[in-house]
Protein backbone atom coordinates (compact mmCIF):
# COMPACT_ATOMS: atom_id res chain seq x y z
CA UNK A 1 0.00 0.00 0.00
CA UNK A 2 2.76 2.14 0.90
CA UNK A 3 3.95 1.77 -2.74
CA UNK A 4 1.02 2.68 -3.97
CA UNK A 5 0.93 6.09 -2.15
CA UNK A 6 4.21 7.12 -3.05
CA UNK A 7 3.81 6.14 -6.80
CA UNK A 8 0.23 8.56 -6.89
CA UNK A 9 2.62 11.38 -4.80
CA UNK A 10 4.99 11.41 -7.04
CA UNK A 11 2.92 11.08 -10.29
CA UNK A 12 1.00 13.77 -9.22
CA UNK A 13 4.34 15.93 -8.01
CA UNK A 14 5.41 15.24 -11.66
CA UNK A 15 1.78 16.00 -13.87
CA UNK A 16 0.66 18.72 -11.65
CA UNK A 17 -2.32 17.12 -11.03
CA UNK A 18 -4.79 17.72 -7.61
CA UNK A 19 -5.49 14.33 -6.20
CA UNK A 20 -8.59 13.50 -3.99
CA UNK A 21 -8.66 9.52 -3.09
CA UNK A 22 -7.73 6.98 -4.69
CA UNK A 23 -7.48 2.69 -4.86
CA UNK A 24 -5.64 0.31 -6.79
CA UNK A 25 -7.04 -3.42 -7.92
CA UNK A 26 -5.54 -6.05 -10.11
CA UNK A 27 -6.48 -6.28 -13.77
CA UNK A 28 -6.91 -10.32 -14.15
CA UNK A 29 -5.99 -11.55 -17.71
CA UNK A 30 -8.88 -12.45 -20.07
CA UNK A 31 -8.93 -13.74 -23.53
CA UNK A 32 -6.58 -11.18 -24.89
CA UNK A 33 -6.17 -8.68 -21.81
CA UNK A 34 -3.24 -9.42 -19.99
CA UNK A 35 -2.42 -8.81 -16.31
CA UNK A 36 -2.03 -5.55 -14.82
CA UNK A 37 -2.87 -3.05 -12.45
CA UNK A 38 -5.95 -0.21 -12.52
CA UNK A 39 -5.51 2.87 -10.35
CA UNK A 40 -8.98 4.68 -9.94
CA UNK A 41 -8.14 8.09 -8.92
CA UNK A 42 -9.86 11.58 -8.00
CA UNK A 43 -8.65 13.88 -10.13
CA UNK A 44 -9.68 17.66 -9.41
CA UNK A 45 -10.42 20.33 -11.83
CA UNK A 46 -11.72 18.57 -14.82
CA UNK A 47 -10.96 15.81 -16.63
CA UNK A 48 -7.20 15.92 -17.67
CA UNK A 49 -6.24 15.76 -21.12
CA UNK A 50 -4.75 12.13 -22.77
CA UNK A 51 -1.51 13.14 -22.69
CA UNK A 52 -1.56 14.17 -18.85
CA UNK A 53 -3.08 11.05 -18.09
CA UNK A 54 -0.48 9.23 -20.00
CA UNK A 55 2.13 10.79 -18.27
CA UNK A 56 0.40 10.22 -15.12
CA UNK A 57 0.81 6.60 -15.65
CA UNK A 58 4.13 6.59 -16.45
CA UNK A 59 5.67 8.50 -13.41
CA UNK A 60 3.45 6.14 -11.17
CA UNK A 61 4.55 3.03 -13.07
CA UNK A 62 8.27 4.12 -12.91
CA UNK A 63 7.98 4.76 -9.32
CA UNK A 64 6.36 1.65 -8.01
CA UNK A 65 9.62 0.00 -10.57
CA UNK A 66 11.99 1.68 -8.00
CA UNK A 67 10.11 0.77 -5.03
CA UNK A 68 9.32 -2.80 -5.74
CA UNK A 69 11.06 -5.64 -7.26
CA UNK A 70 8.73 -8.32 -7.97
CA UNK A 71 6.77 -5.60 -9.75
CA UNK A 72 10.09 -4.38 -11.81
CA UNK A 73 10.11 -8.44 -12.77
CA UNK A 74 6.75 -8.62 -13.76
CA UNK A 75 6.74 -5.68 -15.67
CA UNK A 76 10.23 -6.07 -17.68
CA UNK A 77 9.93 -6.70 -21.03
CA UNK A 78 6.15 -6.60 -21.36
CA UNK A 79 6.33 -10.56 -20.51
CA UNK A 80 4.23 -10.29 -17.45
CA UNK A 81 2.45 -7.31 -16.40
CA UNK A 82 1.42 -4.88 -19.13
CA UNK A 83 1.25 -1.00 -17.70
CA UNK A 84 -1.28 0.15 -15.34
CA UNK A 85 -4.28 1.53 -15.86
CA UNK A 86 -5.38 5.08 -15.19
CA UNK A 87 -8.94 5.83 -14.24
CA UNK A 88 -9.97 9.12 -13.44
CA UNK A 89 -12.84 10.09 -11.42
CA UNK A 90 -14.34 12.91 -10.31
CA UNK A 91 -13.54 14.39 -6.58
CA UNK A 92 -16.35 13.36 -4.29
CA UNK A 93 -16.90 9.43 -6.04
CA UNK A 94 -15.44 7.71 -3.58
CA UNK A 95 -17.80 9.81 -0.44
CA UNK A 96 -20.50 9.16 -2.78
CA UNK A 97 -19.54 5.43 -2.90
CA UNK A 98 -18.92 4.89 0.52
CA UNK A 99 -22.57 6.64 0.76
CA UNK A 100 -23.85 3.97 -1.09
CA UNK A 101 -22.76 1.87 1.11
CA UNK A 102 -23.82 3.20 4.16
CA UNK A 103 -20.01 3.96 5.45
CA UNK A 104 -19.96 7.65 5.02
CA UNK A 105 -18.45 9.03 8.21
CA UNK A 106 -16.99 8.04 11.15
CA UNK A 107 -14.25 5.17 10.91
CA UNK A 108 -14.67 4.12 7.81
CA UNK A 109 -11.95 4.70 5.23
CA UNK A 110 -11.17 4.60 1.41
CA UNK A 111 -9.10 1.01 0.93
CA UNK A 112 -6.19 2.02 -1.17
CA UNK A 113 -5.43 -1.10 -2.82
CA UNK A 114 -6.96 -4.25 -2.91
CA UNK A 115 -6.38 -8.16 -3.88
CA UNK A 116 -9.69 -8.21 -6.13
CA UNK A 117 -11.73 -5.94 -7.59
CA UNK A 118 -14.91 -5.81 -5.48
CA UNK A 119 -14.19 -2.73 -4.40
CA UNK A 120 -12.87 -0.80 -7.89
CA UNK A 121 -15.73 -2.11 -10.37
CA UNK A 122 -18.89 -0.41 -8.12
CA UNK A 123 -16.45 2.63 -7.36
CA UNK A 124 -15.54 3.39 -10.87
CA UNK A 125 -19.50 2.87 -12.25
CA UNK A 126 -20.87 5.46 -9.13
CA UNK A 127 -18.04 7.91 -10.94
CA UNK A 128 -19.27 7.64 -13.95
CA UNK A 129 -22.74 8.14 -12.75
CA UNK A 130 -21.65 11.45 -12.02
Amino acid sequence: MEHIETAVAAAAAQTGLVVGEFTAAPVYPQGDRRAGLELAVELAGGAPSQDVVDRFRDVFDASLKTQNVDYTTKRTDGLGMVAPTITPMPVGSFHRWLDSKGKLGGQHKCPRCANHREVIEPLVAISRQG
